[in-house]
């Protein structure tokens, strides 16, 4: 015998959708649920009651282990507040005062009973008070308006086109500034419909343009991470913060910070970067951003090439050993860069390595270029060599770091030039086609649209497998005076270029000799073309108070003291002596070990103050 169908039941279970024109007879419940944070301090305050209630009735005699559990958890709270989402010192004050107050309250009602009209005065005084800060917090009400959003999900997504889809996973972060979420699409949908579809979910859910980032989920094609800004965190420039440790290139280097609160740090050993951006979109700004860790590094030497008369590098030119601001400069700076990584390549073949590991011996070589399509039209055969240094520089440590206005193929000198840059960085442009020209291509439908950065200094980045995240970032931003402050703080002089690549370029350069009469030297011969160098500085001392024009070596001395703190180059040296720049380069490296001359910076050297060291000039104590 069939079974009777049983009679549906009056009401919706708690998973079953509600009935249309279905509504509780009583309005209270769903209010006082809705309202739930509005009223988090009454709902408190009836608690302590009733927890009072039961412990009096109970365990009178607790009272005392009650207040000190309520001073304990208080002072754990005001501690360690910070790993449960109280990162503001208020917060977890606030967050302690609260704990204390009620802990000792309740513990005062388990003894004398909650029922009583002092301690019911107090829990009431206590309430309004503990309530005005929890009632006027922003980051509550940014929280719950959250919330609220995520109750009306389903007819929001309907009305941006996307029925169906489902919100999984929702995280909200500790300010409720901004929430995550993944979003489960339906069947035949990508990631190319949402995003399609943001500018009609923004205006469903009611925020401002702008506000809504749609990345790829790797594990899901049907699947996108979805997340939501509401208040932009990078309306005002950020700071550069105080950088910790001694800077180096082998570590990433940091210029902005994501607006998820996340530091950007850049790794720019063994690669090549390239950032371009429209007209005051805050190409300055990156570029000073990643100079305030290459310039003070002792394990980085800067040549930089900019043709606005320096204005970019102007700041920070005690930090550079060159600075190229005309198309002749330019090209020297460019050979000379080429000429060290094929003698650097030579060194590493000879010594069996794979790699050049920067030291302050032997630094990285970084040139930054500001802008590159003024260089290539007014030097066009920097392109070739631009495109041989992003070539074979990776594994000499020779690093270009290129910015750029004009986003076109001529202006970037060519396919292959872009394509060894690997490390991309664009600013705000006015066209997506010109985004992609910098990131990549197809980067648009990934999420990249830095069309749409709405402020200087706002960037995305690609940089596999760091950085290959549609998230915007900022940059750090230093004005003149921290400027100042950072060169003035650098403790060492510029870094030379390690000694192999420093004599062959000095010995490329050196003039050549006139060859010895009748093309042969003379027989008996017993004075070395490089003299030996004293063992002891008074002897060489002696031979400054002794200088002639037979002694090259006293001549250097002498010329060094002439040049008084400032230093002289080696070149000025090498004339003055009349010794090509091989010599005086090799003379001076032993004199530096020897204590006797050292760097002055700007590629000059000057001797080591000594007070028993005078004039050659100058009489001696004998008044000869």
């Amino acid at each position: 015998m069939p079974r009777r169908p049983r009679p549906p039941h009056p009401y919706p279970g708690p998973l079953d959708p509600e009935p249309e024109g279905y509504r509780l007879r009583s309005p209270l419940p769903r209010l006082a649920w809705r309202y739930r944070s509005e009223l988090a301090p009454l709902y408190l305050a009836l608690v302590l009651v009733v927890a009072g209630m039961l412990l009096h009735a109970w365990w009178p005699g607790w009272w005392q282990i009650i207040a000190a559990v309520a001073v304990a958890a208080a002072m754990i709270v005001g501690d360690l507040g910070h790993r449960i989402g109280l990162d503001r010192p208020i917060e977890r004050a606030y967050a302690a005062a609260m704990t204390a107050a009620g802990g000792l309250w309740l513990a005062a009602a388990t003894h004398l009973g909650p029922l009583r009209r002092p301690l019911l005065v107090v829990l009431l005084v206590g309430m309004l008070a503990g309530g005005v800060p929890w009632w006027t917090h922003r980051r509550r009400h940014a929280k719950v308006r959250v919330v609220r959003a995520m109750t009306t999900w389903a007819e929001d997504a309907a009305a941006a086109d996307l029925d169906g889809a489902h919100l999984q996973h929702v995280d909200v972060t500790p300010d409720g500034q901004q929430w995550t979420a993944r979003l489960l699409l339906p069947k035949g949908k990508t990631l190319a419909d949402a995003l399609a579809r943001v500018p009609k979910l923004e205006s469903a859910l009611g925020l401002r343009p702008r506000a809504i980032r749609v990345e790829e989920d790797p594990t899901l094609a049907r699947r996108v991470i979805l997340r939501v800004v509401t208040r932009d965190p990078h309306i005002r420039p950020l700071p550069m913060p105080e950088l910790v440790g001694r800077p180096t290139i082998t570590r990433p280097v940091l210029v902005a910070v994501y607006e998820t609160g996340e530091p950007l740090r850049v790794n720019l050993l063994r690669k090549h970067a390239l950032f371009g951006g429209a007209t005051g979109s805050g190409k300055s700004t990156l570029l000073n951003a990643f100079l305030a860790t290459l310039a003070p590094a002792p394990d980085v030497l800067l040549w930089g090439i900019d043709f606005a008369g320096g204005t970019a590098l102007i700041p920070w030119q005690e930090c550079f050993g060159r600075i190229a601001t005309t198309p002749a400069d330019a090209r020297v700076v460019l050979e000379d860069a080429c000429a060290v990584i094929e003698i650097r390549n030579r060194w590493l073949v000879h010594h069996g390595r794979d790699t050049w590991q920067p030291t302050p011996d032997a630094p990285a070589l970084v040139l930054p270029v500001d802008e590159l399509a003024d260089l290539v039209e007014q030097l066009p055969e920097a392109a070739t060599s631009l495109d041989s240094i992003a070539r074979l520089g990776r594994k000499t440590a020779v690093t270009l770091l290129v910015a750029t206005q004009r986003s076109t193929q001529d202006a970037l000198g060519g396919g292959a030039l872009r394509a060894q840059l690997t490390v991309r960085v664009c600013l705000r442009v006015t066209e997506p086609a010109d985004g992609e020209l910098i990131l990549g291509r197809g980067k648009a439908k990934q999420g990249y649209r830095p069309d749409l950065l709405d402020a200087p200094g706002k960037l995305l980045v690609w940089d596999p497998p760091d950085h290959t995240r549609p998230v915007p970032a900022k940059a750090y931003t230093l004005d003149r005076p921290r400027i100042r402050q950072l060169v003035n703080a650098a403790d060492q002089p510029v870094p030379e270029l390690d000694a192999d690549s420093a004599a062959a370029l000095a010995e490329r350069d050196a003039p050549e000799q006139p060859p010895p009469e009748h093309g042969i030297a003379p027989e008996g011969r017993t004075t070395p073309a490089h003299p030996k160098l004293p063992a002891a500085p008074d002897e060489a001392a002696t031979m400054v108070e002794d200088a002639d024009d037979g002694n090259p070596l006293a001549a250097l001395l002498a010329a060094l003291q002439a040049a008084g703190d400032r230093g002289a180059k080696v070149a000025e040296l090498a004339h003055i002596v009349g010794r090509a720049k091989t010599w005086v380069y090799e003379r001076l490296q032993e004199l530096a070990r020897q204590g006797q001359v050292e760097r002055a910076g700007h590629g000059r050297w000057r001797l080591i103050p000594d007070p028993d060291r005078h004039d050659p000039g100058a009489p001696n104590d004998h008044g000869e």
